[in-house]
């Protein structure tokens, strides 16, 4: 709620909302990039190097444009965008997010009266994941994060079809961004092999089937390609680890070296997280390590992931309704910053994209620091309990 002030604050005596978003020429470029894309057929991964969405993501995309066709030219995004009715159908395909975005958080935070999921609700759609990123760019992983929200919510329900249900959501999810695939290492950590066989399966059916309908096996090739390319681009950037390296050391040692440095330092990132995640036997610390990993580990990522980190934040709230010490103090405060839009940021000169990822370190850095510390005491964490999951 403070960020949100101190915005608003910022808009109208300050400065404007360039400033505190993405700039404007990119407006909704993600969304009507891949509307554009959708529109050449079969031939989408030959055509250009921003085509990067796996084919179910193709195949959504495609239903999209067909509400509305329009055939100019795949890279003018801007004429698709601005095409007769299509932004609205971009307002009303938001407005359903919003709607399921309280779905999902009203699920979760069962214990809470539908004011207070509402006004969260309200607060996330106003953050910096959202407002400032996601949605402002229109990319679909405004979409994804919140099918994590409600696969996290359904893995434990008593009912088995909302658990078979959490396990399709996944897949639908690796189908639209490929390494959401790694929430199901969840299922892993739990010893809860067949449904984890089971989400395989509906990951390959959901991944490999759709390219029957873009470009079949010369398009797989072309995608694999692509990928290829995408993982050897040198990037500087606070978001992910190997951009974060390139920024402090190539100057020093140059982009090739720096970025193998990178390399090294994102998969020992991996290691770590997949290790504390095994360990930990808090919830909301298993999925904040294991949707961290989709936020920071994936070189060319941009800051629309942070809304993965969503699942986490809900889970939280939802497991520390009461602040039992400093640390969970501090761990809300975090959380606060992160999944706000902090303008105050501003006032210090520090730049809101660098600001919050900043956070994000330091919420990551505690959370292994005390789970670390649980170890340490001698209290080995094993199996997260049934009732803990509850």
């Amino acid at each position: 709620m403070l960020g949100l002030v101190s915005s608003l604050v910022y808009w109208l005596f300050l400065g404007n909302v360039d400033a505190t978003v993405l700039k404007s020429d990119a407006l909704f470029s993600d969304y009507f990039y891949h509307i554009a894309f959708a529109s050449t057929g079969d031939r989408i991964y030959h055509i250009s190097y921003d085509a990067c969405f796996p084919p179910l993501a193709y195949c959504f995309y495609f239903l999209l444009w067909k509400i509305n066709p329009f055939y100019g030219d795949y890279q003018n995004w801007n004429s698709f965008k601005y095409e007769t009715n299509n932004l609205l159908i971009y307002v009303i395909y938001n407005m359903i997010l919003a709607v399921f975005l309280l779905y999902a958080i009203q699920m979760i935070l069962k214990k809470y009266s539908s004011g207070q999921t509402l006004a969260l609700s309200l607060l996330i759609l106003l953050s910096y994941p959202f407002f400032a990123t996601s949605i402002q760019r229109g990319n679909a992983t405004a979409l994804v994060g919140i099918l994590l929200c409600i696969a996290f919510a359904w893995k434990d329900s008593p009912n088995r079809i909302c658990r078979e249900l959490a396990l399709i959501l996944i897949a639908v999810a690796a189908g639209f961004k490929i390494y959401p695939a790694f929430v199901g290492l969840v299922y892993l950590i739990e010893k809860r092999y067949k449904e984890a066989l089971r989400l395989l399966v509906y990951g390959v059916i959901l991944f490999f089937g759709p390219f029957v309908f873009w470009g079949g096996v010369q398009g797989f090739k072309d995608f694999v390609w692509l990928m290829i390319g995408r993982e050897q681009e040198i990037v500087k950037r606070w978001g992910t680890i190997r951009g974060i390296t390139n920024i402090y050391l190539s100057g020093l040692m140059g982009d090739m070296r720096s970025n193998a440095i990178g390399w090294g330092l994102e998969n020992i990132y991996l290691i770590v997280s997949v290790v504390l995640a095994y360990m930990t036997k808090t919830n909301w610390k298993r999925i904040f390590y294991i949707t961290a990993v989709l936020v920071l580990y994936v070189p060319v990522n941009w800051m629309y992931t942070l809304v993965y980190l969503l699942p986490a934040l809900l889970f939280f709230i939802r497991d520390k309704d009461r602040l039992g010490s400093w640390l969970d103090f501090g761990f809300a405060v975090l959380w606060g910053i992160i999944f706000s839009l902090p303008s105050w940021m501003l006032l210090f000169h520090i730049e809101i994209y660098e600001g919050v990822y900043k956070i994000l370190y330091i919420l990551w850095i505690l959370c292994a620091f005390s789970d670390i510390r649980i170890c340490w005491k001698g209290k080995i964490p094993g199996r997260i309990l049934k009732n803990d999951r509850q």
